[in-house]
């Protein structure tokens, strides 16, 4: 349990994370990044699905 760790100031100033780029067309990750709703609603009834199944199983 003795373990030294540096100051989180030190750690900041010297900190560099390499991120991984994906390669990807930028008009690809447009078409992936776009908003639907309709997307969204069944996401959401998923969700719901998740709950009301388990409850409905519960409650027989």
């Amino acid at each position: 349990m003795g373990t030294n760790y540096q100051p989180l100031a030190d750690v900041r100033r010297t900190l560099r994370v390499e991120w991984y780029r994906c390669p990807i067309e930028h008009t690809r990750l447009r078409e992936l990044s776009k908003r639907s709703d309709l997307q969204g609603w069944f996401q959401a009834a998923g969700h719901l699905a998740l709950f009301a199944i388990p409850m409905g199983i519960a409650k027989t």
